[in-house]
């Protein structure tokens, strides 16, 4: 461990840990997180996530439902192959984003 002092609360010295080595997927990782930023959600509203547990088997069955979803509300689906997708209308607005081993819907509605 590198020695790297510092200053703690009362003015004594702590040993303060070495950063950690960069990992390979690092970049990679931070890049995919802020590729889908946070929506902006108006108060008042009501916001509700839903995380699915989805077997890679199961994936066009989820797109299905996606699909299936958004027609009912009147939302044009999202293309085929893409893994986060948003649609909004006055009412309601969908998001949806697939990870590596779930996917989270999130749902806002006004009020």
């Amino acid at each position: 461990m590198t020695d790297v002092r510092g200053s703690g609360v009362a003015g004594e010295a702590i040993e303060l840990a070495a950063p950690a080595p960069d990992h390979p997927l690092r970049r990679a990782i931070a890049d995919e997180v802020h590729a889908r930023p946070a929506d902006e959600v108006a108060t008042p509203s009501r916001v509700t996530f839903i995380a699915i547990l989805v077997d890679r088997a199961d994936r066009e069955n989820e797109n299905r439902h996606l699909s299936e979803l958004c027609r009912a509300l009147g939302h044009e689906p999202p293309a085929p192959g893409v893994v986060h997708f948003t649609a909004r209308s006055d009412a309601l607005a969908i998001k949806w984003e697939r990870h590596g081993e779930f996917s989270g819907f999130t749902l806002t509605a006004p009020g």
